[in-house]
């Protein structure tokens, strides 16, 4: 699923896999950026992650990508917040995983640094990857996890959409449901969803063979 917003917020799953931690399961993420000025860029990553894991990456690695022959550069942003957001009643927040309990918990890790990002190339791709999604019951196979931001420097100082709620609803199978995301542009540019194919890191589609198992 892609949310396009003017200057390109991106949100993926995807197929390959390439991140700072190996065993933890993510549930979903994105990146946003704010311009600063003089190329420089503080970057985001906000990353949602099954408290059932107990490792919390200090780090988290990038890769920015340009789409000119200029080569792609590694960056790091550190943790700057761990916040439990499970989605469940205020009594029985206590009964989570994230708090050695037993019901399902999530936590939303934000990493966050400033990164120079030079205006030789159009376009730049600020991508993040992860070797394990949470697991689904009716999606067969380990898929890991792909997002990625756009920031195109030639265009001048613009900021990347923000999403002002970061939580993980829970929604019940086959019924309707409307989400608001919360999404604003700090530059009052127009937002703009739309549905896209998944997307693997080297910019192509990753196109696969996926089971539907109903239940």
């Amino acid at each position: 699923m892609e949310f396009l917003i003017k200057k390109t917020l991106l949100l993926f799953i995807a197929l390959l896999s390439w991140t700072a931690i190996q065993a933890n399961h993510i549930s979903g993420a994105n990146i946003e950026y704010e311009c600063l000025g003089g190329g420089s860029y503080r970057v985001t990553l906000n990353v949602f992650q099954d408290c059932e894991d107990i490792t919390v990456a200090p780090t988290q690695n990038l890769r920015a990508v340009p789409d000119c022959n200029f080569g792609f550069f590694s960056f790091s942003l550190p943790l700057i917040s761990n916040v439990e957001v499970s989605q469940l009643c205020s009594s029985l927040i206590l009964q989570s995983e994230c708090n050695g309990g037993l019901l399902p918990g999530k936590r939303h890790l934000t990493y966050q640094g400033l990164v120079n990002i030079p205006s030789t190339c159009p376009e730049y791709r600020i991508l993040w990857k992860f070797n394990y999604r949470t697991p689904t019951t009716n999606v067969s196979g380990t898929q890991s996890f792909y997002v990625h931001a756009i920031i195109r420097p030639q265009e001048g100082c613009n900021s990347s959409p923000q999403i002002t709620i970061q939580q993980l609803p829970y929604v019940c199978a086959g019924q309707a449901i409307n989400y608001n995301f919360g999404a604003l542009d700090i530059e009052s540019d127009s937002l703009v969803y739309s549905y896209t194919n998944s997307l693997s890191s080297d910019g192509g589609n990753g196109f696969v063979s996926v089971v539907y198992e109903p239940g």
